[in-house]
């Protein structure tokens, strides 16, 4: 069975931007030892001015060079290029990842599809406040629902998607939640104390300043806290300045530290150094680092917001608290620097619940089953 995906793929295999691009490298590459599978990865990522193609172990990725103005065209020569991609592959079976240009032209080329949505655009525009920012991703969120209309078959990484989307109506939705690379179950647990770990790009929707204002108190209680944020630190230039200006204000520069991106071993350590793992964003749909965090043991700390409250059980994998409420965000981490038995016992149940949960191998066979339950119905319905 030959089946194309269309998504972002990492451009170096070592460093993840995304959650997205996290998925589509951890599928592709446990699929792609597959002997029944024949697959393809075809993306717009990581490339110049030509098309690309790079032949891996048991997978061929296809960059190709993404045409310019896309929102302002309805990306429509993005559409024609993925088009002529498939044509030229003719697989048996599509899986889009996203809810942009890769699933929009997925949906409308006539083969059979399956698509995986990441992110909610439409929530995603409402967390920004730079106005041009806020224009491009409402621009996205129109396109979105073009995207997705029609869509007949639906892997929901999280119940979220479709209570985020009620207008939303596939013939078949799957229910599978993304994987975590075998890498953090193989990671042991080296806790230091007063460490938290924060997995996130500095951005807005990431809730980082709303993370910085629960350091103060805790810093008086905790003298060596560090706070280690990992993540891409460069895409709004103006949002970190705002977090060195809160730091340097407050006098924590010392007991905060910016990683930028990290490779995936990096991050494996830091999770097994970490006292806990807080996640203090505004809006998040299925967050990979929550599963990556859970796969190592580690107690999460995070917001109550879009699929976040499917991934950590409140009170026991971890504790759950409102966007916004520093004094609840400041209880929440305090609880746990104090009680090493509680993040213990978080941290166990966590690990189990993951190994039931996000296991590679087990999202991976059943993703195959989808595809093979997708081509099986195809063949059904031609004449």
């Amino acid at each position: 069975m030959r089946v194309v995906m269309l998504g972002l793929y990492p451009v170096r295999p070592d460093v993840i931007l995304g959650g997205e691009e996290a998925v589509v490298a951890m599928l592709s590459k446990q699929l792609s030892r597959d002997p029944a599978l024949d697959l393809h990865v075809v993306t717009f990522r990581g490339t110049g001015k030509e098309d690309r193609v790079e032949e891996l172990p048991g997978l061929t990725v296809h960059r190709l060079a993404q045409p310019r103005f896309g929102r302002p065209t309805w990306h429509r020569a993005e559409i024609r290029r993925l088009h002529r991609a498939l044509r030229s592959l003719r697989p048996d079976v599509v899986h889009a990842h996203g809810s942009q240009v890769h699933t929009a032209a997925a949906v409308r080329s006539g083969l059979p599809t399956v698509v995986t949505i990441h992110g909610i655009m439409a929530r995603e525009a409402g967390t920004l406040q730079v106005w041009w920012r806020k224009v491009a991703r409402t621009l996205d969120a129109w396109f979105e629902r073009y995207a997705l209309r029609g869509v007949q078959n639906l892997i929901a990484i999280s119940p979220y998607v479709l209570e985020a989307y009620p207008w939303l109506r596939p013939a078949q939705v799957y229910h599978i939640e993304n994987p975590v690379d075998d890498l953090f179950f193989a990671t042991e647990r080296r806790e230091e104390p007063e460490r938290i770990l924060c997995p996130a790009r500095v951005i807005p929707r990431k809730g980082i300043l709303f993370l910085l204002q629960a350091l103060p108190a805790l810093v008086r209680e905790f003298p060596g806290l560090q706070l280690r944020i990992a993540g891409e630190s460069q895409a709004m230039p103006s949002y970190l300045a705002a977090c060195r200006t809160f730091i340097a204000g407050r006098g924590l520069a010392g007991h905060v530290r910016f990683l930028d991106n990290l490779s995936m071993a990096e991050l494996a350590e830091e999770y097994a150094r970490c006292t806990l793992m807080v996640l203090p964003s505004m809006q998040e749909t299925a967050p990979v680092v929550i599963g990556e965090a859970m796969a190592v043991g580690v107690p999460v700390v995070a917001t109550r917001v879009g699929g976040v409250a499917h991934m950590v059980q409140d009170g026991v994998t971890g504790l759950l608290v409102d966007y916004g409420h520093v004094d609840g965000l400041t209880a929440a981490l305090r609880r746990l620097l104090n009680d090493g038995a509680l993040r213990r016992a978080m941290g166990r149940q966590a690990r189990l619940q993951a190994k039931q949960r996000f296991r590679l191998s087990l999202v991976a066979e059943r993703t195959k089953r989808v595809y093979e339950d997708i081509l099986v119905k195809s063949k059904a319905r031609s004449p």
